[in-house]
């Protein structure tokens, strides 16, 4: 684990009803949840791959990356996104829409 993810998950934990846990106990995938719900899951240390909605989507004009090793194939009218995080700026951004979304749920 990176120390970028780290600090991602030490900030997500901040957030009122939100958990860190592996998505079974003989799992690697290590998964965000709101009260109890899995809403993002992490790739590669540096990408979260995050369950959006329409809005958030398209205020902050977030498209999939055509890179991605983690779901190339993934449809472009999908809600569910992979957000890279390389620097303190993009977590603080990353955050920051978290925050939006769990307000939705």
């Amino acid at each position: 684990m990176s120390a970028l993810q780290k600090k991602l998950e030490k900030e997500l934990l901040k957030i009122e009803n939100v958990e860190i846990r592996l998505y079974k106990k003989d799992s690697k995938l290590l998964c965000v949840y709101y009260k109890g719900k899995e809403f993002a899951h992490f790739h590669d240390n540096n990408e979260l791959d995050i369950r959006l909605t329409h809005k958030i989507i398209k205020d902050y004009s977030l498209v999939h990356p055509t890179h991605s090793k983690s779901h190339p194939n993934r449809s472009k009218k999908t809600k569910t996104m992979l957000l890279s995080f390389k620097d303190s700026k993009q977590i603080n951004e990353l955050i920051h829409i978290v925050k939006l979304l769990v307000q939705e749920l």
